[in-house]
Protein backbone atom coordinates (compact mmCIF):
# COMPACT_ATOMS: atom_id res chain seq x y z
CA UNK A 1 0.00 0.00 0.00
CA UNK A 2 1.61 3.45 -0.92
CA UNK A 3 2.23 6.07 1.56
CA UNK A 4 3.21 9.46 2.58
CA UNK A 5 6.31 8.62 4.73
CA UNK A 6 7.72 5.99 2.12
CA UNK A 7 7.40 8.47 -0.70
CA UNK A 8 9.36 10.69 1.47
CA UNK A 9 12.33 8.35 1.27
CA UNK A 10 12.29 7.96 -1.83
CA UNK A 11 15.48 9.66 -4.00
CA UNK A 12 13.87 12.53 -5.39
CA UNK A 13 14.05 10.96 -9.00
CA UNK A 14 12.25 8.21 -8.11
CA UNK A 15 9.53 10.37 -6.18
CA UNK A 16 9.12 12.22 -9.31
CA UNK A 17 8.57 9.58 -11.16
CA UNK A 18 5.78 8.20 -8.38
CA UNK A 19 4.57 11.47 -8.71
CA UNK A 20 3.89 11.09 -12.32
CA UNK A 21 2.33 7.79 -11.79
CA UNK A 22 0.00 9.05 -9.03
CA UNK A 23 -1.35 11.57 -11.58
CA UNK A 24 -1.34 8.92 -14.25
CA UNK A 25 -3.30 6.29 -12.04
CA UNK A 26 -5.56 8.16 -9.59
CA UNK A 27 -5.99 11.92 -10.87
CA UNK A 28 -6.66 12.70 -7.60
CA UNK A 29 -9.81 12.18 -7.55
CA UNK A 30 -10.84 12.50 -11.33
CA UNK A 31 -10.89 10.42 -13.70
CA UNK A 32 -9.72 11.61 -16.88
CA UNK A 33 -9.53 9.81 -20.30
CA UNK A 34 -8.17 10.89 -24.00
CA UNK A 35 -7.66 9.29 -26.85
CA UNK A 36 -7.03 10.47 -30.14
CA UNK A 37 -6.51 8.16 -33.82
CA UNK A 38 -3.26 11.00 -34.13
CA UNK A 39 -1.47 9.66 -31.21
CA UNK A 40 1.91 7.61 -31.60
CA UNK A 41 0.68 4.50 -30.16
CA UNK A 42 -2.67 3.45 -29.08
CA UNK A 43 -3.13 1.67 -25.80
CA UNK A 44 -6.13 -0.55 -26.39
CA UNK A 45 -5.61 -2.31 -22.96
CA UNK A 46 -7.39 0.67 -21.45
CA UNK A 47 -10.44 0.07 -23.38
CA UNK A 48 -13.30 -2.96 -23.37
CA UNK A 49 -14.20 -4.03 -26.58
CA UNK A 50 -17.56 -5.09 -27.12
CA UNK A 51 -19.83 -7.01 -29.43
CA UNK A 52 -18.06 -6.21 -33.49
CA UNK A 53 -16.38 -3.37 -31.85
CA UNK A 54 -12.14 -3.03 -32.60
CA UNK A 55 -9.31 -0.74 -33.08
CA UNK A 56 -9.06 0.07 -36.54
CA UNK A 57 -6.12 1.75 -37.76
CA UNK A 58 -5.62 3.60 -34.82
CA UNK A 59 -9.76 4.43 -34.88
CA UNK A 60 -12.37 3.40 -32.93
CA UNK A 61 -14.24 1.09 -34.51
CA UNK A 62 -17.51 0.66 -33.01
CA UNK A 63 -19.39 -1.47 -35.49
CA UNK A 64 -17.36 -3.63 -37.98
CA UNK A 65 -15.75 -3.09 -41.35
CA UNK A 66 -15.98 -5.17 -44.04
CA UNK A 67 -16.44 -3.06 -47.12
CA UNK A 68 -15.49 -5.49 -49.43
CA UNK A 69 -18.46 -8.14 -48.15
CA UNK A 70 -21.19 -5.11 -47.24
CA UNK A 71 -23.91 -8.25 -45.81
CA UNK A 72 -21.02 -8.48 -42.79
CA UNK A 73 -21.94 -5.26 -42.14
CA UNK A 74 -25.72 -5.81 -41.81
CA UNK A 75 -27.49 -6.39 -38.30
CA UNK A 76 -24.29 -5.76 -36.32
CA UNK A 77 -23.35 -4.25 -33.06
CA UNK A 78 -20.68 -3.02 -30.93
CA UNK A 79 -19.76 -0.89 -27.41
CA UNK A 80 -16.35 0.65 -26.66
CA UNK A 81 -16.27 1.42 -22.99
CA UNK A 82 -13.02 2.64 -20.82
CA UNK A 83 -11.95 0.06 -18.49
CA UNK A 84 -12.52 1.64 -14.97
CA UNK A 85 -15.66 2.61 -13.47
CA UNK A 86 -16.54 6.30 -13.15
CA UNK A 87 -17.82 6.99 -9.85
CA UNK A 88 -21.60 9.44 -10.77
CA UNK A 89 -22.76 9.67 -7.30
CA UNK A 90 -22.71 9.09 -3.84
CA UNK A 91 -25.17 6.79 -2.16
CA UNK A 92 -23.60 8.43 1.38
CA UNK A 93 -23.98 11.65 0.69
CA UNK A 94 -26.18 11.88 -2.42
CA UNK A 95 -23.79 13.81 -4.46
CA UNK A 96 -24.05 13.40 -7.99
CA UNK A 97 -20.31 14.04 -10.07
CA UNK A 98 -20.12 16.82 -12.85
CA UNK A 99 -18.54 15.35 -16.01
CA UNK A 100 -17.59 16.54 -19.49
CA UNK A 101 -16.43 14.94 -22.77
CA UNK A 102 -15.64 15.96 -26.10
CA UNK A 103 -15.21 13.90 -28.99
CA UNK A 104 -14.89 13.39 -32.99
CA UNK A 105 -17.64 10.92 -34.38
CA UNK A 106 -17.31 10.03 -38.14
CA UNK A 107 -19.76 8.30 -40.12
CA UNK A 108 -19.13 7.27 -43.45
CA UNK A 109 -21.52 5.81 -46.14
CA UNK A 110 -21.12 2.23 -48.05
CA UNK A 111 -21.05 2.24 -51.63
CA UNK A 112 -22.92 5.58 -51.52
CA UNK A 113 -26.03 4.10 -49.93
CA UNK A 114 -28.03 5.84 -47.33
CA UNK A 115 -27.04 5.10 -43.62
CA UNK A 116 -28.32 3.08 -40.66
CA UNK A 117 -28.81 3.50 -37.37
CA UNK A 118 -26.37 5.39 -35.37
CA UNK A 119 -23.89 5.56 -32.55
CA UNK A 120 -24.56 6.58 -28.89
CA UNK A 121 -22.26 7.96 -25.86
CA UNK A 122 -23.49 5.80 -23.25
CA UNK A 123 -23.27 5.45 -19.11
CA UNK A 124 -23.72 2.11 -18.14
CA UNK A 125 -23.73 -0.08 -15.31
CA UNK A 126 -23.40 -3.19 -17.37
CA UNK A 127 -20.37 -3.07 -20.44
CA UNK A 128 -21.81 -6.03 -21.97
CA UNK A 129 -23.76 -5.76 -25.06
CA UNK A 130 -27.73 -6.73 -25.11
CA UNK A 131 -28.27 -9.15 -27.34
CA UNK A 132 -30.32 -8.38 -30.41
CA UNK A 133 -29.60 -5.15 -29.39
CA UNK A 134 -28.70 -4.43 -33.44
CA UNK A 135 -30.53 -1.94 -35.83
CA UNK A 136 -32.70 0.52 -33.86
CA UNK A 137 -31.52 -0.55 -30.58
CA UNK A 138 -28.29 0.82 -31.43
CA UNK A 139 -26.36 -1.59 -29.04
CA UNK A 140 -28.26 0.35 -25.98
CA UNK A 141 -31.45 -2.53 -24.88
CA UNK A 142 -33.29 -4.85 -27.36
CA UNK A 143 -36.94 -5.10 -27.73
CA UNK A 144 -37.89 -7.60 -24.39
CA UNK A 145 -35.60 -4.69 -22.08
CA UNK A 146 -36.89 -0.92 -23.85
CA UNK A 147 -37.57 1.30 -20.70
CA UNK A 148 -36.69 -1.31 -18.14
CA UNK A 149 -35.43 0.59 -15.10
CA UNK A 150 -32.83 -2.04 -14.61
CA UNK A 151 -31.28 -1.62 -17.66
CA UNK A 152 -29.17 0.98 -15.83
CA UNK A 153 -27.82 3.12 -18.92
CA UNK A 154 -28.62 7.07 -20.17
CA UNK A 155 -27.77 7.38 -23.47
CA UNK A 156 -27.11 10.57 -26.00
CA UNK A 157 -27.55 8.87 -29.34
CA UNK A 158 -26.48 10.36 -32.72
CA UNK A 159 -29.11 8.68 -35.20
CA UNK A 160 -29.04 8.11 -38.94
CA UNK A 161 -32.25 6.62 -39.48
CA UNK A 162 -36.08 7.64 -38.61
CA UNK A 163 -36.33 4.15 -37.13
CA UNK A 164 -40.09 4.81 -35.46
CA UNK A 165 -42.59 7.30 -35.20
CA UNK A 166 -40.73 8.76 -32.34
CA UNK A 167 -38.06 9.20 -33.98
CA UNK A 168 -37.78 13.44 -34.74
CA UNK A 169 -36.50 12.63 -38.73
CA UNK A 170 -33.41 10.52 -40.05
CA UNK A 171 -30.72 12.91 -38.67
CA UNK A 172 -30.78 13.52 -34.92
CA UNK A 173 -29.50 13.84 -31.76
CA UNK A 174 -31.29 12.81 -28.28
CA UNK A 175 -31.65 11.62 -24.66
CA UNK A 176 -32.11 8.05 -23.93
CA UNK A 177 -33.28 6.73 -20.32
CA UNK A 178 -33.21 2.76 -20.32
CA UNK A 179 -34.21 2.45 -23.49
CA UNK A 180 -34.35 4.20 -26.82
CA UNK A 181 -37.78 6.13 -26.61
CA UNK A 182 -36.07 9.53 -25.85
CA UNK A 183 -36.91 12.14 -23.43
CA UNK A 184 -35.31 15.16 -25.32
CA UNK A 185 -33.93 15.24 -28.80
CA UNK A 186 -32.81 17.95 -31.66
CA UNK A 187 -33.07 17.73 -35.39
CA UNK A 188 -29.14 18.46 -36.28
CA UNK A 189 -30.28 20.20 -39.50
CA UNK A 190 -30.83 23.19 -37.52
CA UNK A 191 -27.42 23.44 -36.31
CA UNK A 192 -26.26 22.31 -40.23
CA UNK A 193 -24.99 19.12 -38.82
CA UNK A 194 -25.36 16.24 -40.99
CA UNK A 195 -24.33 12.88 -39.49
CA UNK A 196 -24.07 11.11 -42.75
CA UNK A 197 -21.67 13.49 -44.67
CA UNK A 198 -18.80 11.80 -44.74
CA UNK A 199 -17.16 14.36 -42.78
CA UNK A 200 -16.16 14.88 -38.76
CA UNK A 201 -18.77 15.81 -36.31
CA UNK A 202 -17.39 17.43 -33.05
CA UNK A 203 -19.69 16.68 -29.65
CA UNK A 204 -19.99 18.09 -26.66
CA UNK A 205 -21.29 17.06 -23.60
CA UNK A 206 -22.08 18.28 -20.12
CA UNK A 207 -23.25 17.26 -16.91
CA UNK A 208 -23.65 19.63 -14.32
CA UNK A 209 -24.04 17.35 -10.60
CA UNK A 210 -24.95 20.22 -8.61
CA UNK A 211 -27.90 21.71 -10.90
CA UNK A 212 -28.73 17.96 -12.22
CA UNK A 213 -28.55 19.36 -16.11
CA UNK A 214 -26.96 17.74 -19.00
CA UNK A 215 -26.73 20.09 -22.15
CA UNK A 216 -25.27 18.96 -25.52
CA UNK A 217 -23.61 20.21 -27.89
CA UNK A 218 -22.87 19.26 -32.16
CA UNK A 219 -21.48 20.72 -34.46
CA UNK A 220 -19.26 19.57 -38.10
CA UNK A 221 -15.65 20.27 -37.19
CA UNK A 222 -14.83 22.65 -39.15
CA UNK A 223 -17.91 25.01 -37.97
CA UNK A 224 -16.98 24.03 -34.45
CA UNK A 225 -16.46 27.79 -33.18
CA UNK A 226 -19.35 29.50 -34.50
CA UNK A 227 -21.71 26.71 -33.55
CA UNK A 228 -20.79 25.44 -30.31
CA UNK A 229 -22.23 28.26 -28.56
CA UNK A 230 -25.50 27.22 -27.78
CA UNK A 231 -26.57 23.53 -26.62
CA UNK A 232 -28.34 21.52 -28.97
CA UNK A 233 -30.29 20.04 -26.14
CA UNK A 234 -30.34 21.26 -22.50
CA UNK A 235 -32.64 18.50 -19.96
CA UNK A 236 -32.77 18.69 -15.85
CA UNK A 237 -32.18 15.03 -15.12
CA UNK A 238 -30.82 13.58 -12.27
CA UNK A 239 -29.00 10.76 -13.37
CA UNK A 240 -28.79 8.61 -9.75
CA UNK A 241 -32.06 7.68 -10.52
CA UNK A 242 -31.25 6.19 -13.23
CA UNK A 243 -28.02 4.73 -12.66
CA UNK A 244 -26.17 2.67 -9.87
CA UNK A 245 -23.29 4.90 -8.62
CA UNK A 246 -20.54 3.33 -10.60
CA UNK A 247 -20.38 3.73 -14.21
CA UNK A 248 -18.42 2.70 -17.38
CA UNK A 249 -18.49 4.79 -20.11
CA UNK A 250 -17.98 4.87 -23.88
CA UNK A 251 -19.64 4.15 -26.85
CA UNK A 252 -22.31 2.15 -28.74
CA UNK A 253 -23.58 1.81 -32.06
CA UNK A 254 -25.20 -0.56 -34.29
CA UNK A 255 -26.19 -1.05 -38.36
CA UNK A 256 -29.63 -2.89 -39.49
CA UNK A 257 -30.80 -3.65 -42.75
CA UNK A 258 -29.00 -0.23 -44.02
CA UNK A 259 -25.36 -0.01 -42.82
CA UNK A 260 -22.70 2.47 -42.20
CA UNK A 261 -19.06 2.94 -40.60
CA UNK A 262 -18.89 4.23 -36.86
CA UNK A 263 -15.83 5.73 -35.68
CA UNK A 264 -14.30 7.84 -33.09
CA UNK A 265 -11.79 9.75 -34.13
CA UNK A 266 -11.08 11.28 -30.96
CA UNK A 267 -12.78 11.10 -27.24
CA UNK A 268 -11.99 13.71 -24.21
CA UNK A 269 -13.65 12.63 -20.69
CA UNK A 270 -12.90 14.43 -17.44
CA UNK A 271 -15.13 13.92 -14.76
CA UNK A 272 -14.60 14.81 -10.92
CA UNK A 273 -14.96 11.84 -8.82
CA UNK A 274 -16.98 11.77 -5.40
CA UNK A 275 -14.98 11.25 -2.14
CA UNK A 276 -16.97 9.39 0.81
CA UNK A 277 -14.80 11.10 3.45
CA UNK A 278 -16.61 13.05 6.02
CA UNK A 279 -13.18 15.15 6.95
CA UNK A 280 -10.82 16.10 4.44
CA UNK A 281 -7.51 17.41 5.21
CA UNK A 282 -8.27 21.11 4.99
CA UNK A 283 -4.60 21.70 3.77
CA UNK A 284 -5.52 19.85 0.37
CA UNK A 285 -8.35 22.31 -0.21
CA UNK A 286 -8.80 25.00 -2.58
CA UNK A 287 -9.41 28.36 -1.53
CA UNK A 288 -13.16 28.65 -4.21
CA UNK A 289 -14.28 25.30 -2.63
CA UNK A 290 -14.38 27.16 0.93
CA UNK A 291 -16.96 29.38 -1.14
CA UNK A 292 -19.19 26.92 -3.21
CA UNK A 293 -18.39 23.71 -1.58
CA UNK A 294 -17.94 22.09 -4.72
CA UNK A 295 -14.87 19.98 -6.02
CA UNK A 296 -14.27 20.07 -9.75
CA UNK A 297 -11.19 19.20 -11.73
CA UNK A 298 -9.20 22.19 -10.70
CA UNK A 299 -9.48 21.37 -7.31
CA UNK A 300 -7.84 18.43 -7.69
CA UNK A 301 -5.24 19.85 -9.56
CA UNK A 302 -4.46 21.90 -6.31
CA UNK A 303 -4.84 18.51 -4.02
CA UNK A 304 -2.10 17.21 -6.56
CA UNK A 305 -0.10 20.85 -5.84
CA UNK A 306 -0.39 20.49 -2.22
CA UNK A 307 0.92 16.54 -2.33
CA UNK A 308 3.94 17.72 -4.86
CA UNK A 309 5.23 20.18 -1.92
CA UNK A 310 4.97 17.92 0.46
CA UNK A 311 7.24 15.23 -1.52
CA UNK A 312 10.09 17.95 -2.45
CA UNK A 313 9.88 19.81 1.38
CA UNK A 314 9.53 16.50 3.23
CA UNK A 315 6.56 18.45 5.49
CA UNK A 316 2.52 18.09 5.55
CA UNK A 317 0.39 21.00 5.00
CA UNK A 318 -1.20 23.30 7.95
CA UNK A 319 -5.28 22.24 8.77
CA UNK A 320 -6.47 25.93 10.13
CA UNK A 321 -8.45 26.88 7.28
CA UNK A 322 -9.91 30.00 7.85
CA UNK A 323 -10.80 31.65 4.86
CA UNK A 324 -9.94 31.82 1.43
CA UNK A 325 -7.17 34.18 1.33
CA UNK A 326 -5.91 32.70 4.87
CA UNK A 327 -5.62 29.27 4.17
CA UNK A 328 -3.61 28.26 7.09
CA UNK A 329 -1.91 25.93 4.92
CA UNK A 330 2.02 26.94 6.28
CA UNK A 331 3.81 24.58 3.38
CA UNK A 332 1.94 27.13 0.65
CA UNK A 333 2.31 30.51 2.84
CA UNK A 334 6.05 29.40 3.21
CA UNK A 335 7.02 28.06 -0.11
CA UNK A 336 5.61 31.05 -1.66
CA UNK A 337 7.85 33.03 1.09
CA UNK A 338 11.14 31.16 0.42
CA UNK A 339 10.43 31.39 -3.86
CA UNK A 340 9.62 35.57 -3.35
CA UNK A 341 13.10 35.59 -1.53
CA UNK A 342 14.53 33.35 -3.88
CA UNK A 343 15.11 30.74 -1.61
CA UNK A 344 13.13 28.23 -2.92
CA UNK A 345 16.00 25.29 -2.50
CA UNK A 346 15.77 26.30 1.03
CA UNK A 347 12.13 24.55 1.46
CA UNK A 348 14.25 21.00 -0.04
CA UNK A 349 13.55 18.46 3.00
CA UNK A 350 16.40 18.24 4.72
CA UNK A 351 16.41 14.11 4.91
CA UNK A 352 17.90 14.48 1.44
CA UNK A 353 21.11 15.74 2.90
CA UNK A 354 21.74 18.04 -0.02
CA UNK A 355 22.14 14.99 -2.46
CA UNK A 356 19.60 16.29 -5.22
CA UNK A 357 19.51 17.89 -8.60
CA UNK A 358 18.78 21.67 -7.79
CA UNK A 359 17.52 22.08 -11.08
CA UNK A 360 14.89 19.47 -10.94
CA UNK A 361 13.71 20.05 -7.81
CA UNK A 362 13.12 23.82 -8.37
CA UNK A 363 11.02 22.77 -10.93
CA UNK A 364 8.77 20.38 -9.09
CA UNK A 365 8.60 23.23 -6.23
CA UNK A 366 7.30 25.64 -8.77
CA UNK A 367 4.66 23.29 -10.16
CA UNK A 368 3.68 22.78 -6.72
CA UNK A 369 3.14 26.55 -6.59
CA UNK A 370 1.38 26.63 -10.25
CA UNK A 371 -1.17 24.11 -9.17
CA UNK A 372 -1.76 26.11 -6.24
CA UNK A 373 -2.77 29.15 -7.86
CA UNK A 374 -5.86 30.80 -5.97
CA UNK A 375 -7.46 31.27 -9.43
CA UNK A 376 -8.36 28.11 -10.66
CA UNK A 377 -8.57 28.55 -14.15
CA UNK A 378 -4.99 29.96 -14.10
CA UNK A 379 -4.03 26.12 -12.64
CA UNK A 380 -1.73 23.91 -15.30
CA UNK A 381 -3.78 20.67 -16.38
CA UNK A 382 -2.25 17.66 -15.44
CA UNK A 383 -1.49 16.77 -18.94
CA UNK A 384 0.80 20.35 -19.20
CA UNK A 385 2.20 19.10 -15.30
CA UNK A 386 3.44 15.83 -17.10
CA UNK A 387 4.97 17.10 -20.04
CA UNK A 388 6.74 19.73 -17.39
CA UNK A 389 8.16 16.82 -15.41
CA UNK A 390 8.71 14.48 -18.19
CA UNK A 391 10.68 17.39 -19.87
CA UNK A 392 8.22 17.82 -22.76
CA UNK A 393 7.67 21.42 -21.68
CA UNK A 394 9.13 24.23 -19.68
CA UNK A 395 8.82 25.13 -16.12
CA UNK A 396 5.91 27.45 -15.86
CA UNK A 397 6.17 31.16 -15.59
CA UNK A 398 4.85 32.33 -11.80
CA UNK A 399 3.91 35.83 -10.77
CA UNK A 400 6.88 37.66 -8.10
CA UNK A 401 4.48 37.50 -5.39
CA UNK A 402 1.50 35.20 -4.32
CA UNK A 403 -1.41 36.12 -6.00
CA UNK A 404 -4.49 36.89 -4.10
CA UNK A 405 -7.67 35.05 -4.08
CA UNK A 406 -10.17 36.99 -5.82
CA UNK A 407 -14.16 35.99 -6.41
CA UNK A 408 -16.25 36.35 -8.41
CA UNK A 409 -13.09 34.76 -10.47
CA UNK A 410 -10.88 36.38 -13.31
CA UNK A 411 -10.69 35.07 -16.76
CA UNK A 412 -7.37 33.42 -16.96
CA UNK A 413 -4.68 35.32 -19.08
CA UNK A 414 -1.97 32.43 -18.36
CA UNK A 415 0.32 30.34 -20.86
CA UNK A 416 -1.94 27.88 -18.71
CA UNK A 417 -5.21 28.86 -20.93
CA UNK A 418 -6.39 26.27 -23.03
CA UNK A 419 -5.71 26.33 -26.47
CA UNK A 420 -6.36 23.19 -28.88
CA UNK A 421 -9.48 21.04 -28.73
CA UNK A 422 -7.86 19.14 -26.12
CA UNK A 423 -7.90 21.34 -23.80
CA UNK A 424 -10.88 23.19 -24.45
CA UNK A 425 -13.11 24.74 -20.83
CA UNK A 426 -16.05 23.24 -20.59
CA UNK A 427 -18.37 24.39 -16.92
CA UNK A 428 -15.12 24.76 -15.50
CA UNK A 429 -13.41 21.37 -16.33
CA UNK A 430 -11.03 21.15 -19.33
CA UNK A 431 -11.04 18.27 -21.28
CA UNK A 432 -7.55 16.72 -21.34
CA UNK A 433 -6.08 13.43 -20.38
CA UNK A 434 -4.22 11.12 -22.97
CA UNK A 435 -5.87 7.95 -23.23
CA UNK A 436 -2.37 6.25 -22.12
CA UNK A 437 -3.69 8.78 -18.75
CA UNK A 438 -1.29 11.88 -19.47
CA UNK A 439 -3.88 14.63 -19.11
CA UNK A 440 -5.59 16.40 -16.20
Amino acid sequence: MFSFDHLLSLPLYKAIQTLILLSVANQVFSLDVYYSYNQRQVDWRRFLFEGGSDLSMKLLQITPESISNRINMRNRVGRILYNETFKLWSKKTSKVASFNTTFELYIQRVNGEPCGEGMAFILTNNPSVPSNSQGQWLGIVNEETNGLSSNGIVAIEFDTRKSSADDIDDNHVAVDLNGIRSAQQFSLVQAGVNLSSGSIVLARIQYDGESRKLTVYASMLYDSGRSQSRPLIALDIDLSEYLMEDVYVGFSGSTGDLTQLNYIYSWDFTGTNLTEGNNPTTGYIAPECLLTGMASVETDVYGFGVFSMEVACGRRPGNNVRSPNDQGNSILDWLWDLYERERVLDAVDPQLNGVFDEEQMKLVLKLGLACCHPNPNERPSMRLVLQVLSGEAPAPTLPVEKPTFMWPLMPSNSEFAPTSLEEQSCGGGRLTMSMDLTGR
